[in-house]
């Protein structure tokens, strides 16, 4: 797995470079085909840049399926190593954790198949990194016209990239802070769909009360949900209307290099073109590191069901080997209490009675 994963990287930092190298090439080649249409230039130079354009292309197209391929053989590691070790655990866990609601989030939180999430965890973080090379490969075209551009170039994307992962970071922290309402809520939609429960609530008149507890559970979600979407497509307003004013002092600038013929015609199509490049680039990369974040914190979720308590077994008394009575003659409880982990009270108090084997 080791040496799968340093390949992938190699593969997309070098798939990082071909981007802003495309458009330096698509640049030349322009820039000689208006040569050679005014007679100053030699066609040789115009395939040549034409031939290096299209490898660029290929390149990109190459390396784009060799990362699938890596992909598929990183998951086929990650599969084989974890699937194991999570059914293990568990199965190990001590019973304690099934009556605790803070293990219950735990477990939620954790998510399914958090193999992926180690996966994803991977993938986002070479994205990013990816893409910050190529907005660096970009800006890197503005010096030649002014350090300026540049400049402003950073200040602009570092602040589109903190505004859009702030935003999605917000919506994040809502939906782990939401776990027990969710949790409560798919329980009371549970307990009306169950034929069991079902009856039971209308015996007891009960299901206009649990009715009324689910709406109101649900329009506090949504209500908290629709606030946070708000504020965060504030900040994700903001960053756009921020590139906006840098990709209308870009074009500005341009047109006046290009008619005061500082800049060439090649170079104003590759430059202009690169502005929807580097907006894809700052959204990607906003876009997985508020993943990278978020996949973060499952891990961390993943991390605390790991250290749940688990039932210790010796070699002589595994989970699937103990000893279990062919027929129960009796169950006697005497005073038996129960409480709740995390709480004082007690669901049981002081119980007794006797079940024989043929009773229920």
């Amino acid at each position: 797995t080791r040496h799968q994963t340093i390949l992938l990287v190699l593969i997309l930092l070098f798939s990082a470079m071909m981007p802003p190298l495309s458009l330096y090439s698509m640049e030349k080649l322009i820039d000689s085909t208006v040569n050679y249409i005014q007679q100053k230039g030699d066609i040789s130079l115009t395939i040549f840049w034409g031939a290096i354009t299209v490898i660029a292309f290929l390149v990109l197209a190459l390396m784009t399926y060799a990362q699938t391929i890596q992909t598929l053989a990183i998951k086929k590691a990650l599969y084989e190593n974890y699937s194991e070790t999570i059914l293990k655990k568990f199965t190990h866990l001590q019973f304690s954790c099934f009556e605790d609601s803070s293990d219950h989030n735990v477990v939620k939180n954790m998510g399914d198949s958090p193999q992926e999430k180690i996966l994803e965890l991977l993938l986002n973080a070479i994205t990013v990194i990816k893409d910050l090379i190529s907005v660096i490969g970009f800006t890197i075209l503005f010096i030649r016209i002014s350090p300026w551009f540049s400049l402003f170039a950073i200040l602009v994307l570092t602040l589109m990239i903190i505004l859009h992962t702030k935003a999605m970071m917000m919506m994040e922290k809502l939906y782990v802070e939401q776990t027990k309402d969710e949790r409560l809520l798919a329980y009371y939609d549970q307990i009306l769909s169950d034929k069991k429960t079902l009856s039971e609530l209308r015996i007891n008149n009960a299901i206009c009360s649990i009715l009324f507890r689910q709406k109101i559970k649900a329009k506090n979600i949504l209500d908290n949900r629709l606030k946070a979407t708000i504020k965060s497509q504030l900040a994700i307003a903001s960053s756009t209307i921020m590139f906006i004013i840098w990709l209308a002092l870009i074009i500005f600038g341009l047109s006046t290099s290009l008619v005061s013929r500082t800049i060439t015609i090649g170079m104003f199509v590759s430059l202009v073109a690169s502005t929807n490049s580097i907006m894809s680039s700052c959204s990607s990369i906003s876009e997985n590191l508020s993943k990278f974040l978020r996949t973060n914190l499952r891990l961390i979720h993943y991390e605390s069901f790991m250290a749940l308590p688990s039932l210790s077994f010796t070699k002589s008394s595994q989970l699937n080997e103990l000893d279990t009575p062919d027929k129960i003659i009796k169950i006697c409880f005497k005073n038996v209490s129960f409480v709740y982990p995390g709480t004082d009270r007690k669901i049981l108090d002081n119980v007794s009675f006797v079940l024989n084997g043929n009773e229920c």
